[in-house]
């Protein structure tokens, strides 16, 4: 099996983040001293979103 290339593993992960009802809504451009603040805040974020959906339960 011949190894995927940049585009077939974007293309997979990008059906990945749809199928779990996630879209795209922005690029942005951020310094690289601020990328761990901003995937907490992500991290965060979802599990908010996770909690609230079994509360709902």
């Amino acid at each position: 099996m011949a190894a995927k290339t940049a585009a077939e593993r974007q293309a997979e992960r990008r059906d990945r983040l749809s199928a779990g009802g996630l879209f795209r809504r922005r690029d942005i451009w951020v310094h690289p001293d601020d990328e761990p603040e901003i995937r907490a805040l992500e991290a965060r974020l979802r599990r908010r979103r996770l909690k609230s959906e079994d509360d709902d339960k």
